[in-house]
């Protein structure tokens, strides 16, 4: 008898601590960050981000000039957003925030603007994409690793060159963009290590886009549009280079494909599409399927921003119209919408970089 209810007892107990064991991550839930900007009542834009729909606005240089939060990024309890804020001198300042502490970041001349678009942690180290205007007012794609800048190279340094995305996988350097090219067309690319890579378009005459990038083991994605010949933007996403367009509303009007993640085997995009009544529709595609998404007024237009997958559940981020033609920040979560708080519910807020995190 004594044997069998030490057995038993046995029994329990390693079976409670292989309960304890798993409900760790099964009591985690998904805490939904986002970044972002609002209006204030002085027509000031507010660098901001939303933690599960609560505000918290982020210090910037002059409170009398504007500032953006573009990406968000959490690492353990850390959060880092990339944006810009408006100095005295009305010189927008490429920055990132940890934690609500702002660090600005080097320029090649002070007295001209730059942003950060973009942001990824990897260990300790902090990567953020940008770009920043020269003494000859062209502008620079570049990244910052820890707050020391890489410069990138353009097809021709006269033109104008833009970042949108960075990633990091293992050691490798990823950045997405796109620059202009001697002829005055904007050219997508990416480049891998500092070294660019040029995307194909429907046609070389016409102006590209590569807006997000997501590396998947050794597989390169990045999404963007290209002009057609009849010169409607044609929403679409390359892997490794390949070139595939996305179904829109209308073919006969531009679509737009902002953000791009990778789940196991599938392919999840946000963008957005115009219907034949030119109404900018959010939406996103998974594996080629659109979805498009709710808004407040169907006769109003809407946008999608960042995608962003966590378990079985697609969360997206964007901004609508309301009846009074004023832009409410978002997201949606399996195709529910959620609108954010803002500092004032008649000027304008925007929902724009997008990170789940497990806690």
């Amino acid at each position: 008898m004594k044997k069998n209810y030490i057995l038993v007892l046995f029994m329990v107990i390693i079976g409670f601590m292989f309960f304890c064991s798993s409900c760790g991550e099964d009591d985690k839930y998904a805490v939904i960050y986002i970044a972002g900007y609002t209006t204030d009542n002085s027509d000031i834009t507010v660098p901001c981000y939303w933690k599960n729909g609560t505000r918290t606005d982020l210090p910037v240089i002059d409170n009398t000039n504007n500032g953006t939060a573009y990406s968000i990024y959490v690492s353990g309890t850390d959060i880092y957003i990339s944006g810009y804020t408006t100095d005295s001198s009305d010189v927008d300042v490429p920055c990132y925030w940890k934690n609500g502490t702002r660090t600005d970041l080097s320029m090649i001349d002070n007295t001209k603007k730059g942003s950060a678009t973009s942001i990824y942690i990897s260990g300790t180290d902090i990567y953020v994409s940008g770009y920043i205007y020269n003494s000859s007012d062209i502008a620079v794609p570049c990244y910052w690793k820890n707050g020391t800048r890489t410069d990138l190279p353009v097809i021709d340094n006269t033109n104008n060159g833009y970042t949108s995305s960075i990633y990091i996988s293992g050691t490798d350097i990823y950045v997405s963009g796109y620059i202009y090219n001697s002829s005055g067309i904007l050219v997508p690319c990416y480049w891998k290590n500092g070294i660019r890579s040029d995307l194909p378009v429907i046609d070389d005459t016409k102006t590209g886009y590569a807006n997000s990038i997501y590396i998947s083991e050794t597989d390169i994605y990045i999404s963007g549009q290209t002009t057609d010949s009849s010169d409607i933007l044609v929403p679409c996403y390359w892997k490794n280079g390949a070139r595939n367009n996305l179904p829109v509303i209308d073919n006969t009007k531009s679509g737009y494909a902002r953000s791009i993640y990778i789940s196991g085997t599938d392919i999840y995009v946000s963008g957005y599409t115009k219907n034949s009544s030119d109404i900018i529709v959010p939406c996103y595609w998974k594996n080629g399927t659109r979805s498009d998404l709710s808004v407040i007024d169907d006769t109003k237009i809407g946008y999608t921003h960042s995608i962003y997958i966590s378990g079985t559940d697609i969360y997206v981020s964007g901004y609508t119209y309301n009846s009074s033609d004023i832009f409410v920040p978002c997201y949606w979560k399996n195709g529910t919408r959620s609108d954010l708080p803002v500092i004032d519910n008649t000027k304008n807020g925007y929902a724009l970089g997008l990170f789940i995190n497990l806690e």
